[in-house]
């Protein structure tokens, strides 16, 4: 019995001594954490970009809406088109609206015939009445997006929505 002891301890020394195929037994541990962290990498970068998209999208519907309101009237229909289509987004992930703010009221109306209520039945500057001039007007930019990355389907985390909100007044 103290022999078969003797031997096996003498096999242990030596396969502790003996450094073949370490190599190939680190590498098989790195490995799966260096696949998994270039994976991540990967999808971080995507939904980087993606966000990038969305911000580029909305600033260039931005300057349109600018662009467009000096010389004629802004058509929101064609900005949501444009941004649908340059985007590849669903009609549900755009809204583009114009609204409008009375005076110096901080909410939004959709109508600028709303105002009249604002303002009451007067437009002069007597009687409480304000000047119909005071009438700004707004196009509202929102984008949605929502972008699944692949460790999800693993279990770890889950989608990540996007939500890109832009108001640009217009007068």
């Amino acid at each position: 019995m103290t022999h078969s002891l003797h031997k096996i301890f003498r096999c242990l020394s030596r396969l502790g001594r003996d450094s073949n195929g370490s190599m190939v037994i680190e590498t098989a541990l790195v490995t799966p954490v260096l696949i998994l962290m270039s994976l991540g990498g990967f999808e971080v970068s995507h939904m980087i970009s993606r966000q990038h998209e969305l911000q580029g999208g909305i600033s260039e519907a931005t300057a349109i809406s600018l662009a467009a309101n000096l010389g004629a009237e802004t058509d929101v229909t064609e900005l949501a088109t444009l941004l649908r289509s340059s985007l590849d987004l669903t009609d549900g992930q755009v809204v583009v609206q114009k609204v409008f703010r009375c005076d110096a009221s901080t909410n939004f109306v959709e109508l600028s015939s709303e105002c009249e209520n604002f303002y009451g039945s007067s437009t002069d500057n007597s009687g409480g009445g304000n000047d119909a001039d005071t009438i700004s007007s707004y196009v509202k930019l929102q984008l949605t997006d929502t972008y699944t990355p692949v460790w999800s389907k693993f279990g770890v985390g889950g989608a990540v929505t996007y939500k890109v909100e832009r108001m640009v007044q217009l007068s």
